[in-house]
C-alpha cells in the first residue's frame, strides 16, 4: 500500500514540474479517473484455486469456485507434467 501512495506521490510531482516549464494547460489532460481505476482494480483480491495431483491416478484437479458439493474438474496434465503440485487424492478414487 505504501508503494501505491508513494507512487501516487512521485506521479503528482511530475506532472506539476511539467507543468511549470509547460505553461499551455491544454497540453496535460488532468482527468484521473483511469489512474484511479487502475489503483482500485490492483488492490482486489482474486479468489485462487491451486490445482492438486492426485496420488491414485496421477491426474490434476481443482476444485471449481462456483460450487464445491465435491465435484472437480480435471485439468490437461501435460501443461503440469513438471510442476510441484501439491498431492490430494481426487473425488473419483476416494
Amino acid at each position: 500500500m505504501d508503494s501505491l501512495l508513494e507512487y501516487d506521490r512521485r506521479d503528482n510531482a511530475n506532472k506539476l514540474t511539467m507543468k511549470y516549464y509547460f505553461s499551455d494547460s491544454e497540453w496535460f489532460d488532468t482527468n484521473t479517473q483511469i489512474g484511479d481505476s487502475l489503483i482500485k482494480s490492483r488492490n482486489k483480491t482474486k479468489k485462487v484455486i491451486q490445482p492438486k495431483r492426485c496420488m491414485e491416478c496421477k491426474r490434476i484437479h481443482q476444485k471449481p469456485i462456483r460450487y464445491s458439493d465435491g465435484k472437480v474438474i480435471y485439468l490437461n496434465s501435460s501443461l503440469f507434467h513438471n510442476l510441484k503440485l501439491v498431492k490430494e487424492t481426487c473425488y473419483e478414487c476416494k
